[in-house]
């Protein structure tokens, strides 16, 4: 066979076959080209899981009456002009393909206005040609409707999942933009399906709060910026995650972000996971928002049109710093309790109960060990009668473990070294336990 230059009708198909996956693949599109307008408030509707039609309304910049004819043009965009943009791309969107390649697949119908115009500007594309055009009255910002996704690309249409599957797919993608803007009101409509919104109040508790709810949100762990690190140049990692009794079962709820932007990122992923390396059980997997800047120059976008794939130019730096500002936001928000005791009415002290610092933070509970069961300890050794009990008990379970008494001595804890080590005291002298280590005997035995 004779080698051919495409017609434009096929290049253009096998070009939207990239970047169009799917119906969430349009919403993402429109999403982020929102936010680069600026919006602070995004509504999306959807029909038929967003086969019969999507639409996203926005209140951004708009694109001026001279412009708009440009949108549908393959590897038009006002984000990038020079290749030395390529090596510092700080906006969501920048290929110049996502408009063109939507419009390949679908009909669309656009409405934008701008602040200092007249009147606002209305374009119907179908088939990547221009059907319809007119200015209208519209408010400043842009309405993109997408109408009969895959209409003319039926090997694409086949392989969709069923309405509701589509339905779900667009719902998660919502909520990760919402995660990572919570300065920006979302509104998500659909059929069949329970509204999604959030307000905008730039509190990604409050997003968290309307994604998995009140009691499992306002028990998350903000992975807050260190102050040492305020003039680092290099990986910085803030967000939210959850306390190592809030684990999934899967991978899929543990969203990162590079830079604004959702990826998927392995080596980001096992950082993330390793960071709980001993607080969970295996098979389990931890949920939680990681919001990582870098510096620009330091990260590849231009990968893939979907550009949820990057390449990292120190991927062992940004290894570390995940891991460690994970796992120092667990280590601070369970130290271990310091030991208390009561006097009671005979002057003699009694048992007393450290509560837990964090409620349902560790997902087992530790018992108490009673001094006198210890036959190697002196319990004269602070005057007769004594007897101490040191009791971590978890405030959710309550429950006594089941760990044999008298497999060590009782301990005064004396102090805690770097958030890993429990330094006690004990009949025999210094004992140093990696309470990591012990938890995971705990865990292990129960």
């Amino acid at each position: 066979m004779a080698i051919k230059i495409l017609s434009p009708e096929v290049s253009a198909r096998i070009a939207a076959g990239e970047v169009v996956e799917r119906p969430a693949s349009v919403v993402k599109e429109l999403i982020e080209n929102s936010l680069d307008a600026g919006s602070t408030r995004i509504r999306i509707e959807t029909k038929g899981g967003g086969i019969e039609s999507i639409s996203v309304i926005d209140n951004g910049r708009g694109i001026p009456e001279e412009d708009v004819f440009l949108v549908f043009k393959r590897f038009a965009t006002s984000k990038v002009e020079t290749a030395d943009d390529l090596e510092a791309i700080e906006t969501l969107g920048f290929r110049g393909e996502a408009m063109y390649s939507i419009s390949a697949v679908s009909e669309v119908e656009i409405a934008t206005g701008v602040d200092n115009e007249r009147a606002g500007s209305r374009l119907v594309v179908r088939d990547g040609a221009i059907v319809e055009q007119s200015l209208i009255a519209v408010n400043r910002g842009t309405k993109v409707k997408v109408n009969r996704l895959f209409r003319n690309f039926p090997a694409r249409r086949k392989f969709l999942r069923t309405h509701s599957a589509e339905s779900g797919r667009i719902k998660s993608l919502v909520q990760r933009y919402s995660m990572i803007r919570p300065d920006v009101a979302f509104e998500l409509i659909q059929e069949k399906s329970r509204p999604f919104s959030t307000t905008g109040s730039n509190d990604i508790r409050n997003v968290m709060s309307s994604i998995y709810g009140y009691e499992t949100a306002d028990q998350m762990l903000e992975v807050k910026l260190d102050e040492i690190l305020r003039d680092w140049h290099g990986p910085v990692v803030t967000g939210i995650v959850g306390t190592p009794a809030q684990t999934r079962a899967n991978r899929s709820h543990m969203n990162i972000f590079v830079n604004g932007r959702w990826i998927q990122s392995k080596t980001v992923s096992y950082a993330f996971e390793q960071a709980y390396h001993g607080f969970m059980a295996d098979r389990r997997f931890p949920m939680g928002v990681l919001d990582i800047r870098l510096p620009t120059e330091d990260v590849d976008v231009n990968v893939h049109p979907a550009k949820t794939e990057v390449r990292f130019r120190k991927e062992s730096d940004l290894f570390g710093s995940v891991q460690h500002a994970v796992r120092n936001t667990l280590l601070q928000s369970a130290p271990v309790p310091p030991a208390s005791r009561r006097v009671n009415s005979q002057g003699q002290f009694d048992q007393g109960r450290v509560p837990a610092v964090r409620p349902t933070f560790w997902p087992t509970s530790i018992g108490s060990i009673p001094l006198s069961d210890n036959p190697d300890m002196d319990n004269n050794l602070f005057g007769p009668g004594y007897s101490e009990s040191v009791d971590y008990s978890d405030s959710i379970a309550n429950q006594q473990s089941n760990t044999p008494h008298g497999t060590l001595p009782v301990l005064r804890v004396l102090g805690q070294i770097k958030n890993t080590y429990i330094v006690a005291e004990g009949p025999e002298g210094a004992y140093l336990i990696d309470q990591h280590a012990a938890h995971e005997r705990v865990v292990f035995e129960q």
